[in-house]
């Protein structure tokens, strides 16, 4: 009995490593595939739920960043899905994810520009600002329209003369029309609105753009200090006021003064 179990001792001490010892080596490729597939199987679980929770699960599950990117990349997954994904990397792995969010944001589909941009407005919101700048000129209005959203919640002042530049960028019109994003850019150039830049708030009065109107009045309550007075008042009383008050504070010359209170009485 000792000469057979000596035998087998020797036996496995000859033996390699990884034939004593489960690990990796040793899973069969149909093994691997089944472990894979429950790892999809609980991020595409965790992903149904709302976003606090999504997070706190994925950051327990072992092997979330290569399966999170594997889902962004599964064209059979729904856009929503593959949304979540690509924005839970932002918050899961902010550094880790940066190389692939990067990587997504230079993609020729919008999807993947867009939702890489919201991830990273997590991830590094530096990086963030940047490549909003960037997409302000994206072919895709929804990623333009994003990129305003994005400098508007990291507010980023620094990019005031790009947004009024956008402005009037011909993408932003369809067939003479206004889109969309001009009045979120000018609701962002009102948050961001500087005394300077009053002139430049009047001559957008008569926009045909009734919101580009309204926030551009916004913009001119900010920096002249008057906004209380026009409480109660409506948009097109508002309006007559603001032009009555460009006419006499120098709108010709460009020079605006500190403003004459009979327009509002």
């Amino acid at each position: 009995m000792k000469h057979h179990l000596a035998t087998l001792a020797l036996l496995l001490l000859t033996l390699p490593i990884h034939a004593a010892v489960p690990g990796k080596t040793d899973i069969s490729p149909l093994a691997r595939k089944d472990l894979l597939s429950r790892d999809i199987e609980a991020a595409l679980t965790a992903l149904q739920l709302p976003l606090q929770n999504r997070v706190q699960v994925l950051r327990q599950q072992e092997n979330a960043l290569k399966t999170l990117k594997k889902i962004v990349n599964n064209a059979d997954q729904p856009l929503t899905v593959r949304w979540r994904a690509m924005t839970s990397l932002g918050q899961v792995y902010p550094q880790k994810s940066l190389k692939f969010l990067i990587q997504q944001s230079k993609s020729k589909k919008w999807f993947h520009r867009n939702s890489s941009l919201l991830a990273l407005k997590s991830a590094s919101p530096n990086l963030a600002v940047r490549l909003s700048e960037k997409f302000l000129n994206d072919p895709a209005l929804v990623v333009r329209t994003a990129a305003v959203q994005t400098l508007a919640e990291l507010k980023a002042e620094g990019a005031r003369e790009k947004l009024w530049k956008a402005l009037d960028d011909k993408k932003n019109f369809r067939k003479g029309q206004s889109l969309w994003i001009r009045h979120h850019i000018m609701k962002t150039l009102a948050q961001f609105s500087e005394k300077q830049d009053q002139l430049r708030f009047v001559s957008y009065l008569h926009d045909k753009d009734l919101k580009v109107q309204l926030w551009a009045i916004d913009g001119l309550e900010k920096t002249t200090g008057l906004k209380r007075e026009f409480h109660g008042m409506s948009f097109a009383h508002r309006k007559k006021k603001w032009i009555a008050w460009a006419a006499q504070n120098g709108q010709a010359t460009g020079t605006f003064f500190e403003p004459v209170q009979e327009p509002f009485q």
